[in-house]
């Protein structure tokens, strides 16, 4: 059935490639989604956090010895907490900015990682579908690749709003999807063989 093997000449089933699609997707959109996290969202809100209450101190400390009615003090408690809300948004925009690489390198990383393990998948299916044409080996690989980078890109192209409707990067998993179709109905094989 669909056993997660990188031997090339073990026979695999359609129902085996579609799970490993699957389960290969939903992996790389996990992963994707933690780093997205912690480089857009946790790293950056910790130090901004910080730099917020630091802000707010500043302006309690400079001006606490004149605030001596509670008009006052409500008025530098205001003044003291728009401070900080100010900087620990400031903060947050550098901090996003700069984990962003860090970001796109662990993108990188999830989409040839899961892509890697779905092309030899693909490979598997198409050995037992006796499909050994290089059309049929390009766009099977081609699509496993498109459709496995998309997945580990997608957090990150989201967060930068190219994932609008209307947006052309979702033509790379409808392309990745349909270069898929011919490995995955072409040919029956060995894997297909029920016991």
């Amino acid at each position: 059935m669909a056993t997660f093997s990188l031997d090339t000449r073990k026979p695999l089933g359609r129902l085996g490639l579609v799970v490993q699609i699957a389960f290969l997707a939903v992996v790389g959109l996990g992963l994707a989604s933690v780093s997205h996290y912690l480089m857009a969202a946790k790293l950056p809100a910790g130090h901004a956090h910080h730099d917020g209450e630091k802000a707010a101190q500043a302006v309690v400390a400079a001006d606490a010895g004149k605030a001596t009615t509670e008009a006052a003090k409500a008025e530098l408690q205001a003044k003291a907490l728009e401070a900080g809300k100010k900087a620990y948004e400031e903060s947050l925009a550098h901090g996003r900015q700069t984990w962003l690489p860090f970001e796109a390198f662990l993108s990188i990383i999830w989409g040839l990682l899961t892509a890697g393990y779905l092309s030899v998948a693909v490979q598997r299916r198409l050995n037992d579908a006796g499909h050994h044409g290089t059309l049929a080996l390009l766009a099977g690989h081609l699509g496993a690749w498109s459709l496995m980078v998309f997945c580990g890109f997608s957090f990150l192209l989201e967060s930068s709003g190219r994932l609008a409707s209307g947006s052309g990067w979702w033509i790379i998993p409808i392309v990745g999807g349909v270069l898929l179709l011919p490995s995955l109905f072409g040919g029956s094989g060995h894997g297909e063989e029920a016991h």
